[in-house]
């Protein structure tokens, strides 16, 4: 796949790192936990090498409290990412995904507020 290839999946958003199974998602860079305690980690797609933020919570003592939130961002954004502003870049975006047991197992696309 060429680089112009790549660029017009990520465009379209039609490679399987936006419309399928994540397991193409590499860890970059783990970024250590926010106030919240939420755990955030940089993943690149091996495919077409799109960057995303991974936010996960989990509270251990209450039951399907685990969450994870997954927005696909620029090399710019990524150049800035700290754990502390995660949150806030996940919550301005147009959308991201969601998934874990506080959703009930469910995989969805959100925008807006994310639940801590």
């Amino acid at each position: 796949m060429t680089q112009d290839d790549a660029e017009r999946l990520v465009q379209s958003g039609s490679h399987g790192c936006f419309t399928r199974s994540k397991s193409s998602l590499q860890t970059v860079r783990e970024l250590g936990m926010d106030e919240n305690y939420a755990q955030v980690t940089l993943l690149e797609c091996a495919v077409c090498g799109q960057l995303w933020i991974r936010y996960h919570y989990e509270f251990e003592a209450m039951t399907a409290s685990g969450r994870w939130y997954l927005g696909a961002i620029t090399a710019s954004q990524a150049s800035f990412l700290t754990a502390g502003n995660a949150k806030e870049i996940l919550e301005s975006m147009d959308w991201y995904i969601h998934g874990g047991s506080y959703y009930g197992g469910h995989i969805g696309r959100a925008s807006g507020r994310i639940a801590v």
